[in-house]
């Protein structure tokens, strides 16, 4: 009998062991996830910035105008900035002219 309780003491020693080390996993896995969704957005902020940029020096080349708002939309529209996930929601984001570069 002496036995028997000591082998079920040290498997719920192992159960909270492995619940504590778990614990840990978890809390490091959600850092590394919300440190990507972070990089994403700033890549996708200079992705943004990057075609602004080309899509204003294209519009000096050709001697045109360029606007004074460049829209995500005017970019997208132009060909100058493919469609993007947003990291956070992971849905695309609406082309308006509401969103500023």
């Amino acid at each position: 009998m002496f036995i028997e309780s000591l082998t079920l003491i040290e498997l719920l020693a192992v159960i909270a062991i492995l619940s504590i080390v778990s614990t840990f996993a978890v809390i490091s896995i959600s850092r590394v996830i919300q440190d990507s969704k972070d990089r994403a957005f700033v890549g996708n902020a200079f992705a943004l910035k990057e075609s602004a940029n080309l899509f204003l020096k294209s519009e000096l080349i050709h001697e045109s105008v360029p606007p004074e708002v460049i829209s995500y939309q005017t970019l997208y529209e132009t060909g100058f900035l493919d469609e993007f996930k947003d990291p956070d929601t992971g849905r695309y984001p609406e082309s308006s002219v509401n969103s500023f570069v």
